[in-house]
């Protein structure tokens, strides 16, 4: 456990700061339990039966902390992985590893920004619809990223 009167884990939770909901959803579940990519694991195969439960449960959660936030539009959402095809392709595998569930909750809530950083190699900035999508990079490659929502939205990459 990490203790430190700065830190709060907000897995499944929503914190508002001024004006701004921070919405953590963490979320992972790795390979195995996306049913796009469950041809890619060696070894016995998950059940998609097992998997699809798994996905609906994701989505319920998501939903309902979603339905808690009056606006929208001011809410900054923090996941692990990308948004499926937003900096997610990996080029050994000639595929997009991120996160269907995640998409589809942007596209539908319309949040101001989405935070991720599963994928190292992807540190950037795109769109999807309303919402920006960053890419924090590697923080042990010293990459970061620094928002700045005074007045409008700044986004600076460091490398």
């Amino acid at each position: 456990k990490i203790k430190g009167k700065n830190l709060k884990f907000i897995h499944k939770k929503i914190v508002k700061i001024k004006e701004y909901y921070i919405l953590g959803f963490a979320g992972y579940r790795g390979t195995v339990w996306k049913y796009y990519l469950r041809n890619d694991i060696k070894g016995p195969k998950p059940s998609l039966k097992i998997i699809l439960k798994r996905e609906k449960l994701f989505r319920k959660q998501l939903d309902k902390l979603f339905k808690r936030i009056k606006d929208k539009s001011k809410t900054i959402l923090l996941v692990h992985d990308p948004p499926y095809k937003i900096l997610d392709y990996l080029v050994p595998r000639k595929k997009n590893y991120g996160e269907i569930i995640t998409r589809d909750a942007i596209l539908k809530y319309k949040p101001l920004l989405c935070i991720c950083a599963h994928f190292h190699e992807h540190q950037g900035k795109r769109k999807l619809g309303k919402t920006t999508i960053i890419n924090t990079g590697y923080a042990h490659d010293g990459k970061m990223a620094l928002i700045d929502l005074n007045k409008k939205l700044k986004i600076k990459l460091i490398k």
